[in-house]
């Protein structure tokens, strides 16, 4: 069961399953493998935004009148000491600084520092640009410079690749932009989320379009790096090479792929139903289903040389989004953690570890020396917030009681 997947690579707390990627990311990570002491999670997701960047527009999937293409939106979250994940962002597009250095007439590190408007302005000529911050908030501060209030909006409707932005700045006039494609790699810290995210933010708005890559430690001690082997790197140049030269063309898939989905699809769409609260990870785990399966699977079939997406590219698709989907449980968690008192928290994890428990039984987890006041009223804040419910269970001298089990996902 998906749900099941999702639960185990949360718990395990390991590094990626790399023999579960296709052969290229394994070979790339190997190649950045000893250069640093980025997790290698962090890498992968980086290096899907220089893959999908680099493919843009001349690969796609129609479904129904939607077009997707492989365009990526990450987000590294860690703490500010030994994550690396500036160095992460940085392994992960090193095909894209290569190019920048060799092609210094295009855009393919987006100019995003100065305002809104210089984005867009390379955007009507630039298909192949990456939005590359160290920070989200820097980001996220430009785009509140803008010359109108709906800067987020404008730029969070560039996701799903519409057929034409019109924009309209003051002393800039109007213009329109044909098919504005990017990809946004980008880091933060759970600490910045906690405190500066708005709701909308992830539940309908700009991070809701984001892969959300969390790691809390970082295991990797390299007090040496070494550089990575010039002729591997070269061979990785060449392979990103072929990506930009791709001429335009719909992908398609064969019967297998279609059954997988189809078998992934209602099992996603039920656990998506099953979330009982609104924090947004309903909105994840929709494009993650959705958006972000075929662009995965976009991704296997170019990497593949396949234009027919075949059973191990959807296989391969479905892994990755088990283990984005782990990872957005871990973030929408974190979040969810400044919404609670420390008493909550602490009677949540009483009721997570021993489900059925009874408010008697909650009581004496306290040594007795919580108010019962108290305990009714976090009890009754998170039967509310929908993050416990409320069982009946019979008693030793056959009375029934009211205990409590946690809603999880």
């Amino acid at each position: 069961m998906l749900r099941e997947k999702i639960i185990d690579i949360m718990n395990k707390e390991m590094e990626l399953a790399i023999s579960q990627l296709h052969p290229f990311y394994q070979k790339y990570l190997e190649i950045f493998r000893n250069s640093s002491e980025a997790p290698l999670e962090y890498i992968l997701t980086a290096l899907l935004t220089a893959i999908g960047s680099a493919v843009s527009l001349n690969r796609y999937i129609k479904l129904g009148t939607h077009q997707i293409f492989p365009n990526f939106w990450v987000l590294l979250l860690g703490s500010s000491t030994q994550m690396r994940k500036s160095t992460a962002l940085k392994n992960g597009t090193s095909p894209l600084s290569h190019f920048q250095t060799m092609h210094t007439n295009r855009d393919y590190i987006l100019p995003v520092r100065t305002s809104v408007q210089a984005l867009l302005d390379s955007l009507k000529h630039e298909k192949n640009g990456i939005i590359m911050q160290d920070e989200i908030a820097t980001f996220l501060a430009t785009l509140g410079q803008g010359y109108n209030a709906d800067m987020k909006s404008l730029v969070t409707s560039c996701f799903d690749v519409p057929e034409q932005l019109k924009t309209d700045f003051l002393g800039a006039g109007k213009t329109v932009i044909k098919q504005p494609i990017f990809s946004i790699a980008s880091a933060s810290t759970p600490q910045w989320l906690k405190t500066n995210l708005k709701q909308n933010d992830v539940t309908s708005g700009f991070l809701a379009r984001f892969l959300f890559c969390y790691q809390k430690e970082n295991s990797r001690v390299i007090p040496f790096p070494s550089q990575p082997d010039s002729n591997k790197l070269k061979l990785i140049y060449d392979r990103f090479e072929k990506f930009y030269a791709l001429q335009p063309a719909e992908m398609s898939f064969d019967a297998e792929f279609r059954q997988l989905y189809e078998d992934f699809y209602k099992e996603s769409r039920q656990l998506i139903n099953n979330i009982r609260t609104e924090n947004g990870l309903k909105a994840v785990f929709s494009r993650l289903q959705t958006d972000y399966f075929f662009k995965f699977a976009i991704l296997e079939g170019v990497l593949s040389g396949r234009l027919i997406l075949t059973r191990d590219d959807a296989e391969r698709a479905i892994y990755l989004c088990t283990f984005f989907m782990a990872e957005a449980t871990k973030v929408i968690q974190i979040i969810d953690q400044t919404k609670q008192t420390s008493l909550e928290k602490r009677v949540l994890k009483i009721i997570g570890s021993s489900p059925g428990v009874t408010k008697t039984q909650i009581h004496k987890e306290f040594s007795n020396h919580l108010p019962a006041k108290k305990l009714n009223n976090v009890i009754s804040h998170l039967l509310k917030a929908e993050r416990i419910a409320a069982i009946t269970k019979q008693g030793k001298n056959g009375r029934s009681l009211t205990a409590y089990q946690p809603i999880s996902l």
